[in-house]
This record gives structure tokens, C-alpha cells and sequence, in this order.
């Protein structure tokens, strides 16, 4: 992250100085789109990873509203409960009404 950061105010100074003082345009593009490139290249690695991360999050977080809705029940389960249900299940599939699928957060799924 810091590479690209400092990559984008490197390519931001470039554009003003172009815009203040006059420069060979030939040189300037050639010195821009050579940072722009490695900014390109470093992005492509960053946003995948990026999107990882996000994910892990999200499941981290669902885990512990799962761990703490858990934690708030008195001994075994005898009834349907909404908020139980509700932190264990992330969508219920119908394909048909001999295939339903079940998608728990922790990314299980069941077919009924």
C-alpha cells in the first residue's frame, strides 16, 4: 500500500510540474507512463489481496455475532429461535421442491 500511495503522489507531482513549468512532452510521457505502469502492476497485485482480506473480515465478523448469539443460550435448543437461526444460516437455496440447499455462514452447505 505505501508503494502505490507514494507511486500515485510521485505521478501527481509529474502532472503539476508539467502543468507550471514547461517540460518536453515527449520526456514527460515517457517518465509518466513508466509510473503509471508500476502503479498499475502493483494494483493488480494489491486488489486481490485486498478483496481476501475483506472477506476474512466479514466471516470474522459473522463468527463472533454467531459465537455470541451461542453464548446466549440457556443449555440446548428446544424451540426454533429466529436470532439462532438467523446467525447460523446464511441463505436458503430452493431449486425445487426436492432441492433445497441450506448455506451456513462458515460457507457449509446442506441439501434437503
Amino acid at each position: 500500500m505505501y508503494w502505490m500511495h507514494a507511486l500515485m503522489e510521485r505521478i501527481q507531482s509529474m502532472i503539476a510540474e508539467n502543468a507550471r513549468i514547461p517540460l518536453e512532452q515527449c520526456d514527460y510521457i515517457r517518465r509518466y507512463d513508466a509510473l503509471a505502469s508500476k502503479y498499475e502492476a502493483l494494483k493488480a497485485e494489491h486488489d486481490p489481496l485486498e478483496a481476501i482480506i475483506s472477506d476474512k473480515v466479514s466471516r470474522r465478523e459473522s463468527m463472533n455475532q454467531f459465537i455470541a448469539t451461542l453464548r446466549q443460550q440457556d443449555g440446548l435448543v428446544r424451540e426454533f429461535d429466529e436470532n439462532l437461526w438467523g446467525s447460523l444460516v446464511e441463505v436458503v437455496t430452493v431449486h425445487s421442491e426436492t432441492d433445497v440447499r441450506f448455506t451456513f455462514r462458515d460457507g457449509t452447505v446442506i441439501t434437503a
